[in-house]
C-alpha cells in the first residue's frame, strides 16, 4: 500500500463540539488516502459498508463549525470565496486541475453534537459578487461538496484541496464569533447515485487542518503526496482569493 504524507501542520486550530473522538476532530487525517481501490478492512478497519474494486470520481467538500469553547455564532456568517481539488498524474508528471468553483456545489447540514445526523435545507446565501455564505443555525453545522469529477484514478501520487473563505460580520456591537471550517476530499464510485443504508457515507480521502475563519480571506487546504516527486519544484496549483 503506498505511504502518504500529510503536509501541513498537524494540530488543528480550534475544535468543533461534536461527540465523536475521531481523529479528525483533533487534527488532519488520512483515511483512503491515495488508494481509490477498495477499501478493505486492511486499510480502513472502521469501514464496514459497501466497498468497490475502483472509486473513480473525485470532489472535495467542506464543513462549517461553531468552535467548542464558544457560544454559537449569532452575528456573523461565512463566505466561500472558492473550493477547488488537484491531483498529481504520476503518468503525466503535472498537477491536474479537476475543479475550482465559487458557486457550483451542494450541500447539508449535520447535527451537533451528534454528526452523523443530516438534515436537508443547508441555505445558502447569495452575495452581491455571486458567491455564496452560509450562517448553520444553533445545533447545526454545514457541509458543502462539488459535483464529482473524474480523474486517472490509476496514476495518482497526490491531492491537494482547498476552500477560501472570510467571516463577514452582521453585528458590529454583538459578541465575537468564532466559526471553523475544514476541507477534504471524497473518492466517489461512479456507479453510485444516491447515498444509501448499506452506503451511508463515503470514507474520504482525508482531512485538512481545521482553520478559524477571520474578516480577512483564508485558504485552509489538505496535502496528500506518496513522495515520487518534488513538492517544493512542483507546488499544488492552489487558488487563493
Amino acid at each position: 500500500m503506498i505511504k502518504e504524507q500529510i503536509i501541513q501542520a498537524q494540530i488543528n486550530e480550534g475544535r468543533p463540539p461534536l461527540s465523536t473522538n475521531l481523529g479528525w476532530v483533533v487534527q488532519p487525517q488520512t483515511m483512503m488516502g491515495l488508494n481509490p481501490h477498495g477499501p478493505s478492512t486492511v486499510d480502513i478497519p472502521w469501514w464496514t459498508y459497501l466497498t468497490f474494486a475502483n472509486w473513480d470520481t473525485i470532489r472535495p467538500w467542506a464543513v462549517i463549525f461553531p468552535d467548542s469553547i464558544q457560544a454559537h455564532p449569532v452575528n456573523s456568517r461565512v463566505k466561500i470565496g472558492n473550493i477547488g481539488l488537484a491531483y498529481w498524474n504520476k503518468l503525466s508528471g503535472a498537477w491536474v486541475t479537476v475543479c475550482n468553483t465559487s458557486s457550483d456545489f451542494l450541500g447539508q447540514l449535520h447535527g451537533i453534537p451528534d454528526f452523523t445526523n443530516t438534515y436537508s435545507g443547508y441555505l445558502p446565501i447569495a452575495e452581491s459578487d455571486g458567491r455564496f455564505s452560509f450562517k448553520p443555525a444553533p445545533g447545526r453545522c454545514t457541509e458543502i461538496w462539488t459535483p464529482r469529477c473524474t480523474f486517472d484514478y490509476t496514476n495518482i501520487g497526490g491531492v491537494c484541496c482547498w476552500i477560501s473563505h472570510v467571516m463577514i460580520a452582521e453585528n458590529l456591537l454583538g459578541n465575537n464569533d468564532k466559526w471553523l471550517i475544514q476541507i477534504g476530499g471524497d473518492y466517489v464510485p461512479s456507479s453510485v447515485t444516491a447515498v444509501s443504508p448499506e452506503l451511508p457515507y463515503f470514507p474520504g480521502i482525508g482531512t485538512g487542518r481545521i482553520q478559524v475563519c477571520t474578516n480577512t480571506w483564508r485558504t485552509a487546504t489538505m496535502f496528500l503526496t506518496d513522495g515520487s516527486f518534488d513538492m517544493v519544484a512542483n507546488p499544488p496549483p492552489v487558488v487563493r482569493i
